[in-house]
């Protein structure tokens, strides 16, 4: 039986989560437990079916922006600032590698790089920068008997419907030994910018300022409990 959208479960924990904020005319769900906020309706197959076609075929167009203007070059070279203190240099595998600046600076350091999108788009502008280099696909379409020494999914889970599969199956596609960087955006934070902005009357700006898409995670949510409960 479906839920209603007065309450439903929280995904990660499972605790009864409720009504939180409303952005346009989404609403999320916040949950007291770990904190995770999430989009309300991730469940829905025509919800799935909806975000898959638009990250294939509309992302690009809609935000690409920040990485075309270079804002998130400096989180790219201390993401590899951090990975190579941890794992030297090997064959990297970026999920959700966008235009590729993060995979362009990796080259440039001397690393093997492969990235993966859904959107075609990106793909192609990837392509045309640094070589044939990039799948256009999910988690899904990666050769399973490729390894990597490490896999980075920077500001990538929560655009998914189940991150914590996802990092199950880019965990199968590294080496023995091999690392996996993960970075997601402050959910909390966001949060509560959101809250200050729209007491302000700059709710509708805060569309270049704070990050939402299927869900806002914290720090707490994803180390402060298991998805089970337990």
């Amino acid at each position: 039986m479906r839920e209603t959208f007065e309450s439903c479960r929280c995904p990660y924990c499972l605790e009864q989560a409720n009504p939180g904020i409303k952005v346009g005319e989404t609403l999320f769900f916040s949950c007291p437990r770990c904190l995770l906020a999430f989009r309300a309706g991730l469940e829905e197959p025509e919800n799935v079916l909806r975000m898959q076609q638009y990250y294939e075929n509309d992302f690009f167009r809609e935000l690409a922006w920040d990485q075309l203007e270079g804002y998130r070059d400096e989180i790219f070279r201390e993401a590899l600032d951090r990975i190579e203190g941890q794992a030297g240099r090997g064959r990297l595998l970026d999920v959700g590698c966008g235009c590729g600046f993060f995979l362009r600076e990796a080259l440039a350091r001397g690393w093997d790089v492969k990235g993966l999108d859904p959107s075609r788009e990106s793909i192609d502008y990837l392509n045309a920068m640094l070589g044939d280099v990039g799948i256009q696909g999910t988690l899904d379409d990666c050769d399973p008997g490729e390894r990597y020494d490490v896999i980075a999914m920077i500001n990538v889970l929560d655009h998914l419907f189940d991150p914590w599969e996802s990092v199950e199956k880019a965990a199968a596609l590294l080496k023995p030994g091999g690392l996996l960087y993960v970075r997601v955006p402050n959910g909390h934070f966001h949060m509560n910018l959101f809250r200050l902005m729209r007491a302000w009357g700059l709710g509708n700006k805060a569309g270049r300022v704070v990050v939402f898409h299927n869900y806002a995670m914290s720090a707490h949510g994803s180390t402060g409990c298991s998805p089970t409960g337990d």
